[in-house]
């Protein structure tokens, strides 16, 4: 049992530890000049990384995430909350194997250098992403009603023809017949 973040420890079952450089990781994230069993530092010398480094190299970092899904709905949420945290763990994969693969590119600043370059990206990525705007998204804005909140569209469903019918006598359409619903769980 580990109890990194207070309170009552977390089983075992539920830790998920992460090889950066041997996990399988999705193809569609793959890039060869992240791959750290190819990797080789030039400002530090360190990688490739083989089989079993993480017994043999010094000094390791272990960060700790707690991730808590819930998504309590009837068929829905084993299914959901597993791909959820897949995708977490593959979200983590990619950037803690980025974080060493870009080690160049940081290795040395300070502390005040690593904000200067993290606002630099902010703003490079925040211009990129306007210039990747069609001119029809200047168009497009939510319409503000009772005090600034915007108005939200949901869809329906009904239970039993009756309701059907109710919404069917205040709305302006003519001749809607309720279709009958089948059961999506047993009772």
């Amino acid at each position: 049992m580990l109890s990194v973040f207070g309170g009552k420890p977390t089983p075992s079952d539920d830790v998920c530890q992460l090889d950066i450089a041997f996990d399988e990781l999705p193809q569609a994230y793959y890039k060869k000049s992240e791959d750290l069993t190819l990797f080789h530092s030039k400002k530090t010398g360190r990688g490739p990384l083989v089989e079993g480094w993480r017994k043999t190299f010094q000094p390791i970092m272990c960060s700790y995430k707690l991730v808590t899904v819930k998504f309590e709905v009837y068929g829905f949420q084993t299914r959901v909350e597993s791909f959820t945290h897949k995708n977490i763990k593959d979200i983590l994969l990619v950037g803690h194997r980025q974080a060493v693969a870009w080690m160049d590119e940081w290795y040395g600043m300070s502390l005040e250098d690593v904000r200067k370059f993290e606002m630099l990206l902010q703003e490079e990525t925040n211009n990129k992403v306007k210039s990747q705007k069609t001119p029809s998204d200047d168009t497009i804005s939510p319409v503000p009603i009772g005090g600034g909140r915007c108005s939200i569209n949901r869809s329906t469903s009904w239970n039993s023809g009756s309701d059907a019918h109710a919404f069917a006598d205040t709305t302006d359409s003519h001749e809607q017949k309720p279709r009958t619903r089948l059961p999506s769980a047993p009772e």
